[in-house]
């Protein structure tokens, strides 16, 4: 796993901090066998995209930057 996919997907994904395919696939089974959790991670998810990672929510903080820097 990466820093930025943990800041990006935060509480929708899982982490495997062990690096070997044993803790991969127990983590795995884990999820599969746990429906709450999944949809808990898919809603998670959907509201960081939609909330946080969306182009609409970045558009306007760019353009925002863009008006600052060409007004001053």
């Amino acid at each position: 796993h990466t820093t930025e996919g943990e800041v990006t997907a935060g509480e929708a994904a899982v982490y495997v901090r062990q690096n070997s395919v044993e803790s991969f696939a127990d983590t795995l089974v884990d999820l599969l066998e746990d429906k709450t959790r999944r949809e808990m991670m898919g809603s998670v998810g959907r509201g960081r995209i939609e909330n946080y990672l969306s182009w609409q929510k970045h558009k306007m903080n760019l353009r925002k930057a863009y008006d600052r820097l060409f007004t001053a």
